[in-house]
């Protein structure tokens, strides 16, 4: 007696994915008259719909996708690109394949061509995709790339290992530590100390607060000793005090290290002082020098 579907045992073979196998074809604006978002086209409306938004060129981010179901989108369309990656984990093809992606999207905008990116379902694979072209085209972060994908996309849910892999491209494009993706200011202060909170099925979830940072990412340094005094030219140490009962530490007219009055250590710039008086010393424009010459 076959199983039916409430009593079958669940198929093993593939690997977990956070993707529905048979999604609602919901095409999502991203960047209007350019950049579209949604799932795999499987119906000639769905051609329509793209054609009606002005849609020329398709980029298929779904290794299982692919122009096989009479559709003929390679010729309906005047460019069809596929950049196939499996919507797991264990994924080892998202960052060659991110940089693909934006090299193409690139040249669509380069020419005013308006693109629909789509995985499967438009969760995971293509959220990823264009949050990827997000941060390298605009210069965004991460977690500003993905709030803004998801005012425009409900329901997204980029497995985990995608977006370790956008934190390290975000850091490899801006040249600065990845933060993750921030919870939104309703979370509690608590809650953004928290670095992992992850959805169903290996994806980020999405609820009122949406996002999150992937675990297992070490934090940035921490200060473990206080800098090293300031020794006078008698190997005594200063201590200066402005009014505001902030500490300084440092050289005059260098950077240094401020400690205020909560005992914190932050990175200022100290105006140069009189060595006779200690009174910060006037600063004269070059525009003041010249006045001064001929009055």
């Amino acid at each position: 007696m076959p199983r039916s579907a409430s009593t079958a045992r669940p198929d093993t073979s593939q690997p977990p994915t956070t993707e529905e196998p048979f999604p609602v074809f919901t095409v999502s604006t991203i960047l209007p008259g350019f950049l579209y978002l949604g799932p795999e086209l499987t119906e000639e409306e769905h051609v329509q719909e793209l054609k009606k938004l002005g849609v020329t060129r398709i980029l298929n981010i779904a290794e299982e996708c692919d122009d096989n179901l009479g559709l003929h989108l390679r010729e309906k369309f005047e460019k069809y690109i596929r950049i196939p990656m499996r919507d797991t984990v264990e994924e080892d093809n998202i960052t060659r394949g991110v940089r693909e992606v934006c090299e193409y999207l690139d040249d669509a905008r380069l020419h005013s061509a308006p693109t629909y990116v789509h995985c499967k379902a438009g969760k995971s694979r293509s959220v990823t995709a264009v949050m990827a072209y997000l941060i390298h085209a605009n210069h965004w972060t991460l977690s500003r790339a993905y709030t803004f994908v998801v005012e425009r996309r409900k329901g997204i849910s980029p497995n985990i290992g995608f977006v370790s892999e956008l934190m390290t491209f975000e850091e490899q494009e801006l040249g600065t530590k990845s933060m993750g993706v921030i919870k939104s200011a309703a979370s509690t202060p608590a809650e953004h100390d928290v670095e992992a909170d992850a959805g169903g099925g290996g994806g980020m979830g999405m609820n009122g607060n949406y996002g999150v940072a992937v675990a297992n990412r070490r934090q940035g340094p921490q200060r473990e000793s206080l800098p090293p005094a300031f020794m006078g030219p008698n190997g005594d140490i200063p201590h200066l005090m402005s009014a505001d009962g902030v500490a300084r530490v440092g050289d005059s007219g260098q950077e240094m290290e401020i400690k205020d009055s909560s005992g914190r250590y932050r990175h200022a710039r100290r105006a140069p002082v009189d060595e006779n008086t200690l009174q910060p010393l006037r600063r004269v424009s070059k525009a003041g020098l010249e006045s001064s010459v001929y009055s």
